[in-house]
């Protein structure tokens, strides 16, 4: 869930504990990549634009000595985006704000349908 009750809590990316788990541990990106993926992959997961598969997700976090049962599922940056959008748009009918309400949903709409869509919302 990416809000509790009346409050957004902002949601950290899979890249995002990557990232910094690599960084605290000192590692670099070829350290971290070497014999699981190629480190342009590294790249793009930490940066969000990438959705690892399950068994890399499982080696990187291995390596960092992660638990990766401790993350079941994740979410891409896109995802974590298109669901900040929905969330917006159930608040602004809850203030019945129909009109920014709308506005959202056209954003969310076009969002959903770009393949490769990323950036700010």
């Amino acid at each position: 869930m990416l809000y509790g009750k009346g409050e957004i809590i902002v949601p950290i990316t899979i890249g995002d504990i990557i990232r910094s788990t690599r960084k605290k541990k000192r590692l670099s990106q070829e350290e971290l990549a070497h014999g699981i993926c190629a480190v342009s992959t590294l790249s793009r997961i930490e940066n969000g634009t990438q959705t690892p598969q399950r068994s890399t997700f499982d080696a990187l976090m291995r390596r960092l000595d992660l638990p990766p049962e401790v993350f079941p599922s994740y979410q891409s940056e896109r995802e974590v985006t298109l669901n900040l959008l929905k969330h917006k748009i159930d608040q602004s009918i809850e203030a019945e704000n129909y009109d920014e309400a709308k506005a959202l949903s056209r954003k969310w709409r076009v969002r959903r349908n770009l393949r490769w869509w990323t950036g700010n919302t």
